[in-house]
């Protein structure tokens, strides 16, 4: 089956007509530069710069460049930290002809080498600070923040054709190294004028430049705004080191529009309760988007939200989705492709799939690359002519889907040895080629470990050590690229016809994830409470002190969990480059053994039971808000699980009531005496499960919206209700309404985990044995209320920081939620 992407009828206003692509990229750029001078292009920790004087400064280092000998396609290396000069940079190579290629200060020494000498790159252009860690190279380098440019010409320079090139990206490659992909100003032209009209982006935008430019992403980011005359707010590391710091950041920046990778969406949607009012659109693409995660989006916003697809060969994006409404009862779609390009869904045989069926995804069109750098066999097999039309050449994704009944693209997987772990996609072929110097046979593979997230798993025949394998990776590539455990094998499994059979490799052991120091465990009862938080964030059971998080499978988002965990349960604050530099337990306690903490604090420890029980802050915010609204349904959280396969209703509704009663706050209710909220634990609630025959996807959808609307009693526990409906034998959905009183985010890992468990020792006859909760909630909750040292502490703060605040201060800070509630819950589920 093959669809076109077809043009739009709206009509632009100036030179980016989308019938007229005869333009470069900083053709778009000049005309905004010439329009509106004054405007803002580009900010920056504070600085900003002018579209004239971003046009000024590119001119004048264009001119240089082509002083220099720069001419049509030739390749210019970038190697930067994100910055104004970078942007500057990247349109000063536009204007001048050239091409440039991002080296990004993060890869390994052996890496860049390899991209500098394979690129030919004839200048490198960096910053002072990082010349020196620059691997030795036969370009000019230019340190453009010292550079003087200001004796060279500030006008325009006047030629630039649409089928030169714009930049080089380095892709992970199946033969071992690294493959450049090819790319031209038509193409990227093409997307971005496409992309602006789907998203509707306005001259008066602020645009996050969140990617690195070492992925695509970053042109998307850069060009929607530069070429819309908006504004390119570029981040500062300190941005990510939370999600609740990020969502700050964008409310405080104004940023109206931001792209950012699906994993960072998918932590994001985690701990949201709300986004920034100013926000206009969100894009997010790299990998798969979970249809849990929409729906959590669904309940908090209707910002519209674009899920975009797209390999680098085929510049940035060739489908676009806005899922903001879409249902999330199936999985996320890729959309439809944009204009220009043409979609192709094919056999084995190239031949066109019919409707419904998977077929592999080919695309032609403008947005094909003109292929990979020095690599003419690669190029070929990659980039065919169209069987059925000779003029078309087509990129061969490896991607398998399919168009659904709507019309809409589903994504179902890969051909190939290609995957995408947190956005990075990697050929497994590049890591075996690194390791069969070192092996007698290697296979590596992608593979779920315990939280479900993709880790890469080296199975390896050999004597070499995994410690002696993973650091002679780490001299030939990214972090990213390196595999999280390694399994030794006398041998590699073989099919009959002689080729290794995969299914038949052993299922790795997460616990033996690769580290390079010997297991110390935790002595005091800080470097426990850190290894507790790590292990909940990286599904790792036993953590010694001189364990490396990153070693452990930690990411920068992991990172940011991390540091969000620290705060909560330990009430530190520690900084995300703290965790970079001293990424162990031991050194961890050093840094946070140096940051003041507050005295007087009243331990969490379990409290005697009584008739009734002091309810949170939180609670106390969410009583109040609940009786001014009057049987509001605002509250309700409400959770959709696919079920495949058979399902045993009655091992499953065993398992909740079981975690029911283990779990008081599920059996809480919130009464009031003399005014004021209590909570009352009751010693069993029945509870509210109901299994239902539905005939088809739309009767459950319909289900799920009236659940989502029911109204719970607060006085009459349990406030939570699980329905499981049955569409057929092997396809079930499990969905789960709570108030937000008794149930929150973090709360939903916990009970999957729970279910899990219960539900596989009931089906097999057995007791679930889960460890036994030192504290409840009710416990947390008053300990809170009685620790009022602490609350003197936070009302001063808030005092401070909101100027909001009652004569006496006390109950209105509490019932406006203005009282942090960073405290350690050690199990159970918390409303917070």
């Amino acid at each position: 089956m093959s669809i076109a992407g077809k043009a739009s009828d709206s009509k632009m206003q100036d030179a980016q007509s989308s019938a007229n692509l005869n333009v470069c990229i900083h053709h778009l750029i000049e005309q905004r530069a010439a329009n509106a001078p004054e405007a803002i292009a580009l900010e920056y920790a504070g600085e900003q710069v002018s579209y004239g004087e971003l046009n000024t400064r590119a001119n004048q280092m264009a001119h240089r460049l082509r002083e220099l000998g720069v001419k049509r396609d030739a390749l210019i290396g970038i190697y930067m930290q994100r910055s104004l000069e970078m942007v500057v940079s990247l349109v000063a190579i536009y204007k001048s002809g050239g091409a440039y290629v991002p080296l990004d200060p993060a890869y390994p020494e052996d890496r860049l080498s390899y991209m500098l000498s394979d690129s030919g790159a004839q200048i490198v252009l960096t910053q002072s600070a990082l010349m020196d860690r620059l691997p030795e190279t036969d370009a000019r380098v230019l340190a453009v923040d010292v550079e003087d440019f200001s004796a060279y010409p500030a006008d325009n320079l006047p030629d630039g054709e649409p089928d030169q090139l714009a930049y080089v990206i380095y892709t992970s490659g199946s033969t071992g190294k690294p493959k450049g992909v090819l790319l031209e100003h038509c193409s990227v032209v093409n997307y971005i004028l496409a992309a602006r009209e789907r998203f509707g982006t306005q001259a008066s935008d602020r645009v996050l430049l969140f990617s690195s430019i070492n992925f695509d992403a970053s042109v998307e980011e850069m060009l929607t705004a530069l070429t819309g005359g908006g504004t390119l707010v570029i981040r500062t590391d300190d941005m990510v080191t939370s999600v609740p710091t990020f969502l700050q950041k964008v409310e405080e920046w104004g940023i109206t529009a931001l792209s950012i990778p699906t994993a960072f969406w998918h932590e994001v949607v985690n701990e949201m309760k709300g986004l920034p009012p100013q926000l206009r659109y969100v894009v997010i693409g790299g990998e798969k988007a979970s249809a849990v995660r929409l729906a959590r989006w669904q309940q908090f916003t209707n910002i519209p939200l674009w899920n975009a697809y797209g390999p680098t060969e085929t510049t940035i994006g060739v489908t676009l989705a806005d899922v903001s409404t879409a249902d999330p009862m199936q999985e996320v779609p890729l959309g439809t492709a944009v204009r220009g390009v043409n979609l192709y869904l094919l056999d084995e045989n190239l031949e066109d799939v019919p409707n419904g069926e998977v077929g592999e995804l080919y695309f032609g069109g403008v947005q094909v690359a003109r292929g990979y750098l020095n690599r003419p066999e690669l190029t070929a097999e990659r980039f065919i002519i169209h069987p059925r039309n000779p003029d078309e050449r087509l990129y061969k994704s490896g991607d398998l889907a399919r168009f659904r009944a709507d019309g809409e693209l589903e994504f179902l997987g890969r051909s190939d040895d290609q995957v995408k772990i947190r956005g990075f996609r990697i050929e497994l072929g590049e890591i075996e080629s690194a390791l069969e110097a070192l092996t007698a046979g290697v296979v590596v593979l992608a593979k779920e470990d315990e939280a479900g997230d993709l880790r890469l798993v080296a199975y390896v025949v050999g004597e070499r050590a995994p410690e002696d394998l993973q650091n002679y990776l780490k001299d030939h590539l990214p972090a990213y690229m390196l595999p999280s455990v390694y399994v030794p094998l006398a041998s590699l499994p073989i099919t009959a016809g002689g080729k290794v059979d995969k299914k038949a490799l052993p299922e790795p052991d997460w616990s033996q994830r690769i580290v390079s120091t010997e297991y110390v465990a935790p002595r005091s009862d800080l470097e426990k409470q850190l290894a507790g938080i790590w292990s909940t964030v990286l599904g790792v059971k036993t953590i010694g002190i001189s364990d490396n998080f990153f070693e452990l499978g930690g990411h920068s988002l992991s990172a940011a969990r991390l540091i969000a965990l620290i705060e909560k349960e330990l009430d530190s604050q520690l900084p995300l480059s703290a965790l970079f530099a001293h990424p162990t337990i031991e050194a961890t306690v050093t840094v946070l053994d140096s940051i003041p903490q507050q005295e007087n604090q009243t331990r969490l420890e379990p409290v005697s039971r009584a008739d009734v029980m002091p309810v949170s802050y939180t609670q106390q915010r969410m009583w109040f808000l609940s009786r001014l609204e009057n049987s509001s349904v605002a509250y309700n959280i409400t959770l959709g699980y696919r079920l495949r396969g058979s399902v045993d209703a009655s091992a499953l509704q065993a398992s909740l009531e079981y975690i029911m009663q283990r779990h008081e706050i599920l059996r809480t209710g919130i009464i009031t005496e003399d005014g004021i909220p209590m909570q009352v634990i009751h010693a069993n609630a029945v509870l509210d499960f109901e299994k239902i025959e539905v005939a088809d996807e739309v009767e459950v959808h319909n289900a799920i919206g009236e659940l989502a609307h029911h109204v719970f009693d607060l006085t009459a526990p349990p406030l939570i209700r699980f329905q499981l409906f049955h569409l057929s034998a092997g396809e079930h959905v499990l969905v789960m309404v709570a108030h937000h009183i008794i149930f929150d985010g973090w709360s939903e890992g916990v009970l999957l985990e729970e279910i899990r468990t219960c539900y596989m020792a009931f089906v097999q006859g057995e007791t679930p044995e889960l460890e036994p909760l030192p504290v409840q909630y009710a416990d947390y909750a008053a300990w809170q209320q009685s620790d009022q040292a602490r609350f003197a502490t936070d009302l001063a703060y808030w005092r401070g920081a909101s100027a909001f605040a009652t004569a006496d201060g006390s109950s209105a800070a509490a019932s406006a939620g203005l009282c942090r509630e960073d405290h350690p819950l050690q199990a159970g589920f918390v409303a917070d």
